[in-house]
């Protein structure tokens, strides 16, 4: 018989073999799922943060294509009707209509909120409007800056105002 040979390799071939035992298998399936649910919290995080950030910035072209408006069209905003805009013609929606008024285009495409729902809403105050409030619903409460505010049903935590 050679050194180099297991008398008990040459009878059963998987006797010899070794794997890891059951209850092994399972700590590793638990920990595994232990560090997935807390990536799983963190990606979710980071997805609402994202999202606040385009409404952040969707806020902003909107004001600054409103003050253009404002300043074409002798520093009047356009009315506001059920928290859409109004240049004189038909409600302009979120996420469809362009800001088209008297001629000019000053957004090709009005934004819609990233999650759909609630829409922003649009609130122009005065007789003819002479400032303007935009609201967003914030998902991470750290970016509201004010709230509970009730806008045309929905309540929103975050506004953008006019420069006025």
């Amino acid at each position: 018989m050679s050194p180099f040979t297991n008398s008990k390799s040459s009878k059963n071939p998987i006797g010899n073999l070794k794997g890891f035992t059951l209850l092994e298998l399972l700590v590793v399936i638990a920990i595994l799922g232990i560090l997935l649910s807390i990536g799983f919290v963190f990606y979710q995080r980071a997805l609402q943060n994202a999202r606040d950030q385009t409404r952040l910035s969707d806020l902003s072209n909107v004001k600054i294509a409103l003050e253009q408006y404002f300043a074409d069209d002798n520093f009047v905003y356009p009315t506001s009707n059920a928290g859409r805009i109004n240049c004189g013609g038909p409600d302009l929606d979120w996420g469809t209509s362009s800001l088209d008024c008297g001629g000019f285009i000053y957004m090709k495409v009005l934004p819609r909120d990233p999650s759909g729902s609630p829409e922003y809403c649009y609130v122009a105050t005065g007789s003819p409007p002479n400032e303007f409030i935009i609201h967003a619903q914030m998902e991470n409460s750290n970016n509201s800056n004010g709230g509970p505010i009730t806008c045309s049903g929905p309540s929103y935590n975050y506004r953008v105002q006019s420069e006025r």
